[in-house]
């Protein structure tokens, strides 16, 4: 059985021995996006770091605001580096970029406006169309507040093959929800020593989640004709399961840090803090150990 750790770290500093983040620089990593060249990255991969990276089975698209969350973005950088993932960073799509045309092609009722829930879900969007028009099976999508797993790629990569081993969904559209928010857990009664996945109905949020290219096929082309008049998740969820198949995954292997007290969310009420990090914590681990429905 896979061993998979749900322990969430925070960024390690760069002198730390464990991060196989080497080569630290006073400035920006070279040839990135204007606005995210305003960070001072504080380090770029080893080169084993690099070659990991170029062997990324499957694109990860991060979904960032380009202006007043310099923080996520670094600590994002972070993350990646860690994990040895190359990104495609979707900055498209922020509230000033969300004219009245695209509102009305691709959304309804109250998320026409220009709003932080209709930019984010238009940036999800943005992903679906990249990943359409690459050559890649699936995506892995990321909100820029991700905390993941000690384990996260060796997990992720176990889990896609658990999907075409024991679920036959190679070539199917899909999703796999990766992340613990709502902690909400796959009930103790239902976990399987060796499995990861479970079918389930509702995805927990879309801070972290793989999706198979038929079914990032399937939800643009619902939003084209019917347009989203929801928050992203609950427009996902009307397609699961009769036209995608969803799958929760335990242990989970992502967080997010609007969730944890980590970060302020930039959708709605919840904040960072001392309280509410001690809060998450205890009932995360309550709930990941004895959830029972």
């Amino acid at each position: 059985m896979l061993a998979v750790s749900q322990a969430f770290s925070p960024c390690r500093p760069c002198n730390n021995s464990e991060c196989p983040v080497k080569t630290v620089v006073p400035r920006a990593i070279p040839r990135v996006h204007p606005a995210l060249a305003l960070i001072d990255f504080r380090c770029v991969p080893s080169v084993g770091a690099v070659q990991a990276a170029l062997t990324t089975p499957f694109p990860v698209y991060v979904l960032h605001v380009k202006v007043g969350y310099e923080a996520r973005a670094a600590h994002m950088r972070d993350v990646l580096a860690r994990e040895a993932l190359e990104a495609d960073w979707v900055l498209d799509f922020d509230i000033p970029d969300l004219d009245s045309k695209h509102l009305a092609e691709w959304f309804q009722d109250g998320m026409a406006t220009a709003c932080a829930t209709t930019s984010c879900a238009a940036k999800h969007l943005e992903a679906w169309r990249r990943l359409l028009k690459s050559q890649a099976a699936g995506a892995l999508v990321l909100e820029d507040d991700m905390f993941l797993s000690a384990d996260f790629r060796s997990a992720l990569t176990a889990m896609l093959e658990e999907a075409e081993s024991r679920h036959s969904l190679r070539g199917k559209p899909y999703v796999l929800s990766l992340e613990n928010s709502g902690l909400r857990f796959v009930p103790k009664q239902e976990r399987e020593e060796g499995r990861l996945l479970y079918p389930n109905t509702l995805i927990r949020c879309a801070g972290a989640y793989y999706v198979s290219k038929e079914a990032a096929a399937i939800f643009i082309a619902g939003a084209k004709t019917d347009r989203v008049g929801a928050p992203l998740d609950w427009f996902m969820n009307a397609f699961f399961p009769d036209r995608v198949q969803l799958y929760w995954c335990h242990p989970t292997i992502a967080e997010q840090g609007s969730h944890n007290g980590k970060f302020r969310s930039g959708i709605d009420h919840k904040k960072d803090g001392l309280l509410r990090k001690l809060s998450w914590n205890a009932q995360r681990w309550f709930k990941s150990k004895f959830r029972s429905r």
